[in-house]
Parts: structure tokens; C-alpha cells; sequence
């Protein structure tokens, strides 16, 4: 249950920070090593409970645009997103509701089901979907979704996490060989997959190559 839609603005702040590239930049301000140790680390707990209010007072309860975009990746693209966002609120929808892709095009946005996508591929401003609207669950099913919504959603950032703070530890413990090649580095996916929470009713969002 999502009393007064808390969980819902939190969602929306994180997507915020994602958009704006300073996700992060504050996870990492949060992690820190131990003094005079060459291993393990310390953790902000309070700095990590806080990135979900980042935008709190910011947030508006207008209804969502169910009207899907896609776009090319920009700046300009990512602040009208984040005003939107900070206006408006999440769709109630099971499934990916915003992508930000750096190897799939715009051809490929329209295939999928997705809110709002970006694609860095493509430098075109707003393309609105016509007659294609975001689909919204049924009442009967609001509750199993926002119960699993929720669970993907926290599962998400835990990996998120996990991720940053193994490539901490292990990017300090490993010795640098100057001889060694670089690997050729792949481009990356990045993917805000997020389920809308939904309030509960009596008859009643989170990378890859």
C-alpha cells in the first residue's frame, strides 16, 4: 500500500537523479574507505535514506500522460523528462516505463512498449506515438502489482549498489600492470526500469548490452 503516494515520489526522485547523470555521483559520496586500510569500506547510511526525498518538495500529483514518446538522448530531452516527472505522476503500468539506450534506435523504441525512450543514436527531438497509448492494468490486479512492483524496484537498487561498491573494492585491490592491454571496452545499455507503484483499492516502478 502506498499511503499519500510516498513510495511513488520516491520512485520519481531516483528517476530524477538518473536522468540528471547524479545518481551516481551521490552512491559514490556515500561509500568511502576505512582510514589507513587497504581493504573495506564505510557506508553513509543516512546520505543512501536520503536520495529518495532529493526532490520531495518538488514533486506535483497531476495526473500522467498515458501518450508514449520516444526521442533522441540530449540534454534538453532528459530536463523536459525530469520536468514532467516533477509535475506529473508515474503511469500505473506492469512494466518498463522509461529507457535511455546507447545501442538500440528509435526504430526499435516503437517495438517496445516503453513510456518515454531515448536513444543516443538518434539526435530527433519528441516523436509522440499516436493512437498508441500506455496500456493500465486492471483493477482486479492492482494490488499483485504493486506488491511486485515494489520488490523490483528494491531488488534493482540493491544491484545497483552491490555493483558499485564490488567495482570499489575490486578496482582497488588489483594491481596495475602497465604492460597489460586495456580490453577493448564495450558501449553499454542503460535502462531506468522502473514499475509504478499503484494505492491500493478495496476492490485493488529498474543495464545491459
Amino acid at each position: 500500500m502506498d499511503e499519500d503516494g510516498k513510495r511513488e515520489k520516491i520512485i520519481r526522485s531516483i528517476a530524477i537523479l538518473a536522468l540528471k547523470n547524479e545518481l551516481s555521483k551521490i552512491v559514490c559520496q556515500a561509500i568511502s574507505n576505512i582510514d589507513n586500510q587497504d581493504y573495506g569500506f564505510e557506508v553513509a547510511s543516512s546520505t543512501l535514506n536520503s536520495i529518495g526525498y532529493s526532490f520531495h518538495d518538488e514533486l506535483g500529483d497531476l495526473s500522467p500522460n498515458l501518450k508514449r514518446w520516444i526521442s533522441g538522448d540530449s540534454e534538453y530531452i532528459r530536463q523536459q523528462l525530469c520536468d514532467e516527472l516533477k509535475s506529473n505522476k508515474l503511469p500505473k503500468h506492469e512494466g518498463l516505463l522509461i529507457l535511455v539506450t546507447t545501442l538500440k534506435n528509435k526504430d526499435f523504441l516503437r517495438t517496445e512498449e516503453v513510456w518515454r525512450g531515448l536513444s543516443t543514436r538518434s539526435k530527433e527531438d519528441i516523436e509522440w506515438l499516436e493512437n498508441n497509448n500506455l496500456a493500465q492494468p486492471d483493477t482486479s490486479q492492482k494490488k499483485t502489482i504493486t506488491n511486485k512492483s515494489m520488490t523490483i524496484v528494491a531488488l534493482g537498487l540493491i544491484f545497483i549498489l552491490s555493483l558499485l561498491l564490488f567495482l570499489g573494492v575490486h578496482v582497488k585491490s588489483t594491481p596495475v600492470n602497465p604492460s597489460q592491454e586495456s580490453p577493448i571496452q564495450q558501449e553499454e545499455t542503460n535502462q531506468i526500469k522502473m514499475i509504478a507503484p499503484q494505492t491500493q483499492t478495496q476492490t485493488q516502478i529498474p543495464s545491459s548490452t
